[in-house]
């Protein structure tokens, strides 16, 4: 499950489903293989935007990352302008 924290600035995170799109403050690994989440721009002259989320899988206090070649356990939240990847 992903938990959005903060959304974004100048667009939606939405949801498509039955029987409408709606805007979302979670979504799950599914809806994203699903192709069933967007970002919608507002249209606004501003082209980047960022959003902040949480993720789990609702049974592990625990995630395994690897950050700059670096593999560690951790249960604290994730926070920074790199990209990180859970393995």
């Amino acid at each position: 499950m992903f938990m959005v924290v903060e959304g974004p600035q100048h667009g939606a995170l939405e949801l498509v489903g039955d029987p409408i799109t709606q805007t979302v403050s979670d979504f799950t690994m599914s809806d994203v293989y699903n192709s069933r989440l967007f970002y919608v721009h507002d249209g606004s002259e501003v082209m980047t935007d960022q959003f902040l989320f949480i993720v789990s899988d609702g049974k592990n206090p625990n995630f395994v990352v690897e950050q700059d070649g670096t593999t560690f356990m951790t249960s604290q939240p994730q926070v920074g302008h790199d990209i990180i990847h859970i393995v």
